[in-house]
């Protein structure tokens, strides 16, 4: 990738794709765009406005300097995954979240094993599922390569099972997880 942005040729093409970028731009089509009028006015000037091509995984523009530049992979759509059921897991994610309301109090009063385990459970996969996103959207593989998001994805899952045991190890061979965090917020403070 580096050695593309190097490249003479492609930087001969970013100083045209400077002067395509900052021709005038039609200020009657971007109102009517803005305003979402339908007149047949509108519309035509809307039409004069440069449209980029969209096929299934990336936008390619339509000029021939942005393609010869851009090109269509780097401008993918984020988070296009052909696995996967993403709304039950949205609904999932959003019930593990409202789980905490009750959960938190319930447990920090009644300091039972059956409570910190559901709350070590559902706090270490809240935070997983929170990294995942992370990498997924930072560590993406045309960014970073192929080879980096696997690691780190492997790292996050090694990370949480070591988390989840440990707080297992804390809850049923040792004070539970709620009496420690009550013992770490008293210390300091005058008994």
């Amino acid at each position: 990738m580096l050695a593309k942005i190097a490249n003479l040729a492609v930087l001969k093409n970013l100083t045209g794709l400077s002067r395509t970028l900052t021709k005038p731009v039609n200020v009657n089509a971007l109102r009517c765009y803005a305003t979402g009028s339908v007149s047949s006015r509108c519309w035509n000037q809307l039409n004069s406005l440069p449209k980029p091509v969209v096929s299934k995984n990336c936008l390619v523009p339509r000029s021939p300097q942005l393609r010869g530049v851009i090109g269509s992979s780097l401008v993918q759509l984020r988070n296009q995954s052909t696995h996967g059921d993403h709304v039950n897991l949205w609904k999932l994610e959003r019930v593990v979240s409202a789980l905490f309301l009750p959960l938190l109090p319930l447990a920090f009063m009644l300091e039972n094993p059956i409570l910190d385990s559901v709350l070590a459970v559902a706090s270490v996969i809240h935070v997983h599922w929170g990294l995942e996103a992370i990498i997924i959207d930072y560590a993406r593989p045309l960014v970073v390569g192929p080879v980096v998001p696997k690691i780190l994805m492997a790292a996050l899952y090694l990370t949480s099972a070591l988390t989840l045991a440990g707080l297992m190890v804390l809850i049923y061979n040792g004070p539970g997880l709620c009496k420690v965090i009550k013992q770490g917020w008293a210390i300091g403070k005058d008994k």
